[in-house]
Formats: structure tokens, C-alpha cells, sequence
């Protein structure tokens, strides 16, 4: 029997959910854990997935096991790390993009050293620190889209995009999230739960 694992990243404590086809009895993480776990995990941003599911992540793909990770922003929203790492006291919407794709490149890094390949990773390129905002606020499908305070863009960058006119509201947010990933494991979840709070839809 196929079991599938969700991880949400959400602020603490982290959520782990079993789902299964059959009725099955609580279990301890050592004896769910097989060749045929699949785990996909929702990282509201890049540091996420392997701070809070690095050591399930190695620990499934050690027994044989299948890892997706999907990235909901791409960090690109931090000033101080911008400040820290270029000492760009006033960055710039350029400033905030490089940074994304550097936290992007930083991000794959540390999935490969863990042995997920970068076919197994997907960034949805929603706004950093603007997820609850999309959520609360921009909701409909339609203008004017949620604009990040930092890239100054209203949609995901094109390299990120899985589906056709995404910008950045709530209903496109859950298209895309929605959308299968490279196995189509949501379909069995449902609705998702889990910017850290923002990853339910």
C-alpha cells in the first residue's frame, strides 16, 4: 500500500499529515517510512523546507522513498539580507528580483545536498511577506492584482509560472498550488492547510 505524506511548513509546531488509501492504525514515523512514501512539502519560503523537514526529507529518500518540494515564495522580500549580504542600504526592486533568484539558487543547493534533484522542486514565485495580503485582501481573480512593496511585480516571474495569466491574487495562488506537481499528489488532499499561517487555501 502507497502512503503519502503532506508536510505544511507552518510556524510551530510543524504539521505532518498521513494520508493513506485504507483505514490504518496510529503509527510511529519509524514504521511509516518506506520505498513507497512520497512526501510533498509546502515551504512558505526557500530556508523553510530544509530547516523544518530537512531531516525527513534525507530520512525518506535514505529508505527509497519520493520527495517534492514546492516553494511558495522565493524569500525575495528581505531587505536585511539584502543590507547584509551586497551592504545596499536602499535596495532597489532589481535588487529584490536578484535576491529572490539567488535565494532560489541557495535553496536547490541545499535540496541537492539533502538528494532531491531540482526536477523535484517547483517555485510558485508568489510575493514575499505578501501571502496573508493576497489572501485577505485580493482574493478575486481579477485587477487590480496585489503589487509586492519590494519587486514591484504583480505576478510570478515567468520561469515560475506552472499555469498560463498568473498574477498575484488568491484564486490564481490556489490554481497554482492546486496544479499537480510532477505526480499529481494533491488530488487526494483536497483543500490544503497550511507565509507560514497562509498556506491553507
Amino acid at each position: 500500500m502507497k502512503r503519502r505524506l503532506a508536510f505544511f511548513l507552518l510556524p510551530l509546531p510543524f504539521l505532518l499529515v498521513l494520508t493513506s488509501r485504507a483505514e490504518t492504525p496510529a503509527l510511529g514515523l519509524e514504521q511509516v517510512l518506506s520505498a513507497d512514501t512520497r512526501l510533498l512539502v509546502f515551504s512558505p519560503h526557500p530556508d523553510d523546507a530544509t530547516l523544518g523537514a530537512g531531516g525527513l526529507i534525507q530520512h525518506v529518500l535514505q529508505v527509497g522513498g519520493a520527495v517534492e518540494v514546492v516553494y511558495m515564495t522565493s524569500g525575495d522580500g528581505y531587505p536585511e539580507g539584502i543590507r547584509a549580504k551586497d551592504h545596499i542600504l536602499q535596495p532597489t526592486a532589481q535588487d529584490f528580483r536578484a535576491y529572490g533568484v539567488l535565494r532560489q539558487d541557495e535553496a536547490l543547493h541545499a535540496l541537492a545536498t539533502l538528494g532531491v534533484q531540482k526536477r523535484e522542486v517547483i517555485f510558485l514565485g508568489f510575493p514575499d511577506r505578501g501571502l496573508c495580503a493576497i489572501l485577505r485582501h485580493y482574493w478575486a481573480d481579477k485587477p487590480p492584482y496585489y503589487m509586492s512593496p519590494y519587486t514591484l511585480e504583480d505576478r510570478p516571474p515567468l520561469g515560475d509560472v506552472l499555469l498560463p495569466h498568473t498574477e498575484y491574487d488568491g484564486g490564481d495562488l490556489k490554481r497554482e498550488v492546486r496544479h499537480p506537481p510532477q505526480s499529481g499528489w494533491l488530488d487526494e488532499w483536497g483543500r490544503l492547510k497550511g507565509d507560514h499561517p497562509s498556506l491553507s487555501l
